[in-house]
């Protein structure tokens, strides 16, 4: 079915069949053209309220695939998203709506960079709802916070890729939007300052959680996300991150992580061993001595 009979079947369908017509939604959205996206679009997004949480999962996923496809659009999807992400009555729905934002934070990055002075107004408002989507998530990461570990895991694959976003590296070649191609404050939304500041609150975000208490859960999570993810593609953060990790090894041997049950630590130690490795191998490591001397402590 394509997209336009797809949208209209979806008005007078409920229940089951909206459940049904929704299953061929992404592929609908995939095949559409354009014109279509844009026309079609709010027939499906305003679903991400239905009272089945089943049709709002599979909303939640239809709006990333509308983003992706028709960048746009993202100003009216992320506060769709946005609105998910506090639903109370369903953890999989919160965790997928946190998914499709941490994927559609470099296109609604790469939509802002191209405009010029002055702003949209509705652009502006995409700015204000990435910066909610920011505060909410990284919130969620809080040592005081309520998250269970399936949502914290979630709310730390955002952290981490907007500290990738928000810091040049070698690897952003093929990503839709890098840091390094804005020039210094030209841009009316976009400055380097400010986003390199959110980059290393953010990193601290990360950095003190991996020296408090820990599920193996986070700490599997963390010690990837710090070393797998960013050390590797982020080599300037290294010098931060390699004594994180080794001072992670050595609390962990003392037996002094809070949260950490002991048949838990075999798998956190092999982690951390794992990635310690892979770094050691890091042509940056090999041409920076403090932190390769931090890494073999």
């Amino acid at each position: 079915m394509d997209l336009p009979a797809l949208a209209a079947a979806l008005a007078s369908a409920d229940g089951a069949k909206r459940l049904s017509l929704l299953g061929g939604a992404q592929a609908a959205v995939r095949a559409a053209a354009p014109e279509a996206l844009a026309a079609h679009a709010e027939a499906i997004v305003v679903l991400h309220a239905d009272a089945s949480a089943d049709v709002r999962k599979l909303v939640v996923g239809v709006v990333e695939e509308l983003g992706k496809r028709a960048p746009a659009l993202l100003p009216a999807l992320l506060p769709a998203l946005l609105a998910r992400m506090r639903d109370e009555s369903s953890a999989a729905v919160v965790k997928r709506a946190m998914l499709s934002a941490t994927n559609l934070l470099r296109p609604a990055l790469a939509l802002l960079a191209a405009q010029a002075a002055p702003v949209a107004a509705p652009l502006a408002a995409l700015w204000a709802t990435l910066g909610e989507l920011r505060a909410h998530l990284l919130g969620l990461l809080a040592p005081e916070g309520k998250a269970n570990d399936s949502v914290r895991t979630h709310a730390l694959k955002f952290a981490e890729t907007l500290v990738l976003a928000f810091t040049p590296g070698p690897a952003d070649a093929g990503e839709p939007w890098s840091v390094a191609l804005l020039a210094d404050d030209a841009h009316p939304l976009l400055k380097r300052g400010e986003l390199a500041a959110a980059a290393e609150e953010t990193l601290q975000l990360l950095l003190g959680r991996l020296r408090g208490a820990l599920t193996a859960t986070l700490a599997l999570v963390l010690v990837n996300s710090l070393a797998l993810s960013l050390g590797r593609q982020r080599p300037q953060l290294l010098p931060r991150i390699a004594p994180a990790l080794c001072d992670l090894q050595q609390r962990i041997s003392a037996g002094q992580v809070e949260g950490l049950q002991r048949v838990q630590l075999a798998s956190v130690q092999q982690a951390l061993r794992s990635a310690v490795l892979t770094l050691l191998r890091q042509p940056a490591v090999n041409e920076a001595p403090a932190v390769e001397a931090a890494l073999l402590h």
